[in-house]
Parts: C-alpha cells; structure tokens; sequence
C-alpha cells in the first residue's frame, strides 16, 4: 500500500529586521511614481524616466532610464549638507561611458554630492563619490559583472570620515567628512549630472546619462552604522533565495518483501522568495531511487516525488538520497532505510497452493529482469507487459503451463521508466478458476 509522506520545510533566514527610519529625510521607493514618501513631500518630476518591475518582481515599483534622455528632478533645498547616508539600488544595463546616478547640490567646485559609475575623468571601471572637480573624492573598483544585476550603493559621511558600501559591504573609506553642501536654490537629480551650478540636468564628456534601473533611493541626515546599512540591503528579504530546508531527513520505510516494490510520496516545498531549480536527486544505492530527478518550484510552491525501494537482499537496507539545487543548503539528503523479510517458498520442485506472482528481480534493472509466478494447476496462462500508457511492450508468455513454481526472463529493449507486468491464468481443471494480478517495475537505463 502506497504510504504518503508528508516533510514540511522551513526557511533558512537571513538578517532581516526593521529598516530605519530615525532621520530619514527623502524616500524615493518609486511605487507607480516618484514621490518622497518619507512624509516630507520632497516629491520628485519624472522627465523621460520610464516605471518598470523592481528587484522583486512587482510591476510598476522602479524606474527605467534610457541613457540618453530619461532622468527625475526636484528641489534639493532641504536636502543634507553635512552628515548623512544616501543609499540607491541600482542595475545598471550599460557602463561603456561614465553614469551619474544620483546627485544634489552645488554652486562652485566641491559643494555638490554625486554618484558616478565609470567616470572617465581618471575613475574608469570605479564606483565613484565626489562632489565636483574631483573634491572629496572617493573611489572604489568595480567587476565587469555588476551588469544587470540588482545592487545596493550607500554613502556615509560623518566627522568619522566617509564610507562607501556596496551591498552591505565597506569597499572604501577616508577621513573626510563632507559638510559642506550647497543645497538652496539647487536640484536633485537621479539618473543624471548636476552641474558646478547645482542646476540639473547636466552631461560633459566624463559623465552622462544612466542606463539601466533604479530604486529604492534613501537620504538620512544622518551616518548609518554597519548593521544598519545590512538592514537595507536585506530589505524584503534580499536577495531572493529559494530554499529547501527539510525538517526530517529520514525516511523508514519499515517491513518489506524480498519481492516487493515499496514507494512512499515525499512533498518538496520551497520555503525562499526565489525558483528552487532542482537539478538532480541521486542515490547512493540501486535499492532506493526516484523517477523525477528534476523541478523547478516556483516560491512558496511545493511537488510531490515518489521514492521507490526494490529490496535485493534480505535484511536491513540503508541509503541516502542526495537533492542537487540551486537552494543555500545544497546539496540536501534524505536517509532512508528498510528492512528486508522474506516470504514464500522458492522451491520449483514444490506445487503452489494458490496462485501468485512475485515481484520481478532485480528491480530496477538493466537490462533483463526475471519474473517468477505460481501456478497451482495446469492453467493457460498470459503474461505481457505495457507501459504507463497502457501499452504492451512485452508478449513474455502465451500458453498453457504445467502447475509449478515458473519464471521467465525480460531482455528489456524499452527506454527507462515505469512498466506494469499482468498475469492473466486458468486452470485447465476448472476454467471458473482464474488468477489476474499487475506488478509495477523499473527498467533504468
């Protein structure tokens, strides 16, 4: 009797926890515009930005810049002049010329705030903060495979010195501290330059437009602490992950035949915010195996898998199912274990009292298999085997027999999968006697 299996899941967490809010002056989360949502109404006008789908997958939650036009603009007048934390998430598309991300203020050299990307005067293929004519420089290097993918940039500045982060991660630092922003009668600008004027937009030949998303821009005025800036970039759950975390990893499979087929449903769950893509379930041993070695399960989503046990020998029985997946945990296993009785009577010269059909051996197989069958009278007799559509692969037996303990060998020449094999008997003596019984078994190529 097919047993069900039920093995529930529970996420692997990561830090997560409230993101702050203590000082927050501007909030841009681009929720189907660009308004601040900090409650300080410092709303930004979107000038030839486009809205798109955001690092989680929700429509209308970020904004599309084509490198050549689209930006977003406002007032920067109560924007911070000494410390503070800006924080943007960003995916850039393209970094073969230099990219302005976000900026704010200025007036003369050294009194604005700007995130460049590849800037050509003297920062290629850097992370770049300054504050105009190379002021309160501050750089880092970054991999040629930040292209198209979700990242976070946050900035600190405090009379520690400033800092710059890239997903949760110091990447440099330095002892100046930038308190001296212009900001009255200057703009923001997200997506492009600002000018030595404050005035946006602006592109020279070291800095132009960027190409590619952006999201979630924060301004605190004041410095954010390690832990804090972790809380950013683990916001909602980032990055998405699928997991697999199984709270029981064994599976006892109890009494069984020498002769039986034994099979239990497990459920896999994936438990993560992203697709668990389950590339392979081996075994360790022939004894225990599965049919479906692969998924893809969506998030939050589960698929029922059948493990199969065909003992060989008798006694206890042990294996281990290894799951190969994109999960933090993997690879996952799963021990599962059985033990094996014997029963019946394995003497040919013996004649049966009833008629039987045992389980074929060995199972699974490669590529013959033998199945043995009792017969406790003369009988004619049909054995064949059909596949999972119904269909017969097989014509092994088709005649009459003389009561006894008989066996006939399968030399498969079918593709690996699930096979049925059906007897069909009556006794010569007495056709109102009859036999019918189907057996499930593996050909694994």
């Amino acid at each position: 009797m097919k047993k069900l299996l039920i093995v529930f899941f529970t996420a692997t967490s990561i830090l997560v926890g409230q993101v702050p809010t203590d000082n927050l002056v501007a909030y841009y989360p681009f929720n189907g515009n660009a308004n601040d949502e900090s409650g300080n109404s410092y709303n930004g006008i979107v000038l030839g930005a486009s809205l798109t789908t955001d690092r989680f997958g929700n429509t209308n939650n970020a904004y599309y810049f084509n490198g050549t036009s689209g930006w977003i603009g406002g007032s920067a007048d109560s924007f911070p002049t000494a410390e503070r934390t800006v924080s943007i998430w960003f995916n850039a598309q393209n970094l073969s010329v230099g990219r302005a991300l976000f900026c704010y203020g200025g007036g003369v050299c050294g009194t604005s705030w700007d995130h460049f990307m590849n800037n050509a005067d003297a920062a290629l293929n850097h992370y770049e903060f300054q504050s105009h004519c190379r002021a309160n420089r501050l750089i880092a290097p970054y991999s040629p495979t930040i292209i198209n993918e979700w990242h976070n940039w946050c900035i600190t500045t405090s009379d520690s010195g400033t800092i710059m982060y890239i997903d949760g991660e110091q990447i440099a630092s330095n002892t100046t501290f930038v308190n001296n922003t212009s900001v009255i009668g200057t703009n923001f600008s997200i997506g492009v330059g600002i000018g030595n004027d404050g005035i946006a937009p602006h592109t020279d030949s070291y800095v132009t437009y960027f190409k590619g998303f952006l999201d979630d821009i924060r301004i605190y005025n004041r410095a954010l602490s390690d832990s804090e800036i972790v809380l950013l970039c683990h916001e909602g759950g980032w990055p998405l992950s699928p997991h697999l975390a199984l709270n029981s990893k064994e599976v006892n499979f109890g009494s069984v035949a020498l002769d039986e087929l034994k099979d239990t449903i497990v459920t896999i769950l994936n438990a993560g915010n992203d697709t668990l893509k389950i590339s392979d379930i081996t075994s360790n041993s022939p004894s225990f195996f599965v049919t479906t070695r692969s998924y893809n399960i969506l998030a939050g989503t589960f698929v029922l898998d059948t493990i199969y046990f065909a003992p060989v020998t008798a006694g206890s029985a042990e294996g281990m199912l290894v799951i190969t997946s994109n999960a933090p945990t993997s690879p996952d296993t799963i021990t599962v274990t059985a033990n094996v009785v014997v029963t019946g009577v394995n003497d040919v010269n013996v004649i049966p009292k009833e008629y039987s059909l045992a389980q074929n051996f060995p199972n699974p197989f490669n590529p013959e298999t033998s199945i043995s069958y009792s017969l406790p009278t003369r009988s004619r007799l049909h054995l064949y085997v059909y596949n999972i559509l119904g269909q017969v692969v097989a014509d092994l037996v088709n005649t009459e027999q003389q009561a006894g303990i008989q066996s006939v060998v399968w030399e498969a020449n079918a593709a690996t999968g699930i096979y049925f094999y059906r007897i069909e008997a009556e006794s010569m003596d007495n056709p109102s006697k009859r036999f019918i019984e189907t057996k499930k078994m593996v050909l694994i190529r």
